[in-house]
């Protein structure tokens, strides 16, 4: 009941967001800009925020999942093509990175009618998805922020799943993940895929399924498939871009050391950009070049270096440890460049203080990442890892 309450809410103030964004009202004009600041300096840095408990309790609000379960009953049924099914994380964070690309090259972010309009594609594109194909086909591929949502649930407090596993495996009842937005079964969880909607949590009729807490530092390398390796990089690679377009803003006054990186990631777009090349193809090897030639070649580097230092474990090994423990580094590297929008607009301190805050966060992302890569080391010493 509480959680219908909330979705509505939440979808009312989505929409007044975009109606205010679209509004050329003189008498309103100055509240416009309520859209962007509840889009780039709220919702997103919120987002982030609520993912040290879980990401994942957006999703039990989500205005996108309403608006697909809403026009899912009119849907005409297709089946998801078998390619985007069988990588479905990957597809995406694909759709993520073209969404996020589309932000940064148009500076969407700039105007509330841009920021309004995307909001508003998003809804049409949500409601579309659910049309065309077949129910629960929204969250488990076609969510624009289900790859990262799936990437980053590694990170939080609270997890939902059997608080007897045995219990689950042994009861008759079939009908508890009938209504499953992502068509899990209760035995399936805790899954990274789970939406927090809680239809299983009701159906169960022992009371099996809880919310409970769990060490995020406790997850271990595991076999992953060659989609969800890419679907790590491709967030590295956002990460990263996101970051070095920030670390002069972040530098300590007088400093440009922190540029160096920077130089090194743009050397060969520099170069291309003298030659005169196409302005969109331009744009669009960008896109490739920050997003995944820059994080393939950086992830693929350290793991050949770590095979050649810890030759007896695999290069699969090495490159499944690494994409697993580089994800609290990753998290940490959205949440500081996220977190710095609401303190540039609301903290009027000492900038050094903001910078500090910053670089923590950072420290205890590469931290936690360290721990984490070390510890699955201790974990598996015979480097049998297969792929």
């Amino acid at each position: 009941m509480v959680r219908n309450i909330l979705q509505k809410l939440i979808l009312f103030l989505f929409i007044i967001v975009i109606v205010l964004g679209l509004s050329d009202i003189k008498s309103i004009s100055e509240f416009n800009y309520l859209t962007n600041y509840a889009v780039w300096y709220i919702w997103w840095p919120f987002m982030m925020v609520i993912s040290l408990l879980s990401i994942r309790f957006w999703c039990m609000v989500c205005p996108l999942r309403t608006i697909s379960e809403l026009y899912s009953k009119y849907s005409f049924g297709l089946r998801i093509p078998k390619i985007m099914y069988k990588y479905k994380l990957l597809s995406m964070v694909l759709i993520f990175m073209i969404l996020h690309a589309t932000v940064v090259t148009l500076a969407i972010d700039r105007l509330p009618i841009t920021t309004a309009i995307y909001l508003l594609v998003l809804l049409q594109y949500s409601a579309l998805m659910a049309l065309i194909f077949k129910k629960k086909s929204f969250c488990s591929v076609f969510c624009p922020l289900g790859g990262i949502m799936y990437i980053f649930s590694r990170v939080g407090l609270i997890k939902l799943g059997p608080n007897n596993k045995n219990q689950c495996h042994s009861c008759n009842n079939k009908t508890c993940g009938e209504n499953c937005p992502v068509s899990l079964s209760p035995q399936e969880l805790p899954s990274e895929f789970c939406v927090f909607c809680t239809n299983c949590m009701k159906s169960c009729s022992k009371n099996n399924i809880v919310f409970y807490r769990e060490n995020p530092l406790k997850y271990r390398s595991r076999v992953m498939g060659k989609g969800e390796i890419l679907s790590i990089i491709i967030l590295l690679g956002i990460a990263i871009t996101e970051f070095v377009e920030r670390l002069e803003e972040m530098a300590v006054p007088g400093g440009n050391w922190n540029l160096i990186p920077g130089k090194i990631i743009g050397f060969i777009p520099d170069k291309l950009s003298q030659i005169g090349i196409n302005p969109y193809g331009f744009k669009m090897f960008l896109i490739v070049w920050d997003y995944l030639i820059i994080p393939l070649f950086v992830v693929f580097t350290l793991t050949v270096i770590l095979r050649v230092i810890l030759f007896r474990k695999s290069f699969i090994y090495h490159l499944n440890n690494l994409a697993t423990s580089i994800v609290p580094l990753i998290f940490a590297i959205f949440l500081a460049v996220l977190i710095n929008y609401p303190l540039t607009l609301f903290y009027t301190g000492p900038g050094l203080v903001r910078k500090v805050i910053l670089l923590m966060l950072l420290l205890l992302g590469l931290i936690a990442s360290l721990y984490i890569f070390f510890r699955n080391l201790l974990y598996d010493p015979t480097g049998q890892t297969k792929i």
